[in-house]
């Protein structure tokens, strides 16, 4: 008996920790598809002058002139912060009619820490260099003409720290 009660339990833990496992993932892949789709409606020469960093982007939305034949911007925004104290990375998003509307996303954790200082080195880069020069560099944004998103989710089970992290890199195609 007492055999296949442990049986059972450690079944029991597996399912959980398995279970918990691909929430982490889908959460992690809705915010990369979500924050790719953003970074795929804006320009380069917008994200570059809204002074973009690694725990920070913002770009106007655009729209497409029909009378012009081009794109135009227009007062729409979205812009990304990630504040380390929470764990949280927020979507601001300013709609035609001048509404804020903002989401939340928790669990989220800078990866790899800078081994000089310590501290996260962010959600948004610009090149594959090593961990210390992982930096968001604004050259680098207009020269290759990407953007590299590392989202990084922990969640605790059953006393168990689980992890997943998804790198996407994003080519900035509007010009």
């Amino acid at each position: 008996m007492s055999a296949l009660l442990m049986t059972l339990q450690i079944g029991e833990l597996i399912n959980g920790i398995g279970s918990a496992k691909v929430d982490l993932e889908a959460e992690a892949r809705m915010l990369v598809d979500w924050i790719t789709k953003d970074v795929r409606q804006s320009e380069i020469k917008n994200l570059y002058g809204n002074d973009p960093r690694g725990d920070h982007i913002k770009f106007n939305m655009w729209e497409w002139n029909q009378t012009g034949f081009n794109q135009q911007y227009t007062d729409e925004y979205v812009e990304y912060s990630y504040d380390n104290q929470t764990e949280t990375l927020s979507r601001e998003f300013r709609n035609e009619n001048g509404d804020v509307l903002v989401q939340n996303f928790t669990g989220i954790v800078m990866p790899d820490p800078d081994p000089v200082s310590e501290t996260g080195k962010g959600i948004f880069y610009t090149n594959y260099a090593s961990p210390t020069d992982n930096n968001f560099n604004s050259t680098d944004l207009l020269n290759n003409r990407r953007i590299i998103v590392v989202i990084k989710k922990e969640k605790s089970v059953r006393n168990r720290l689980l992890n997943f992290t998804l790198v996407e890199e994003v080519k900035i195609r509007n010009e």
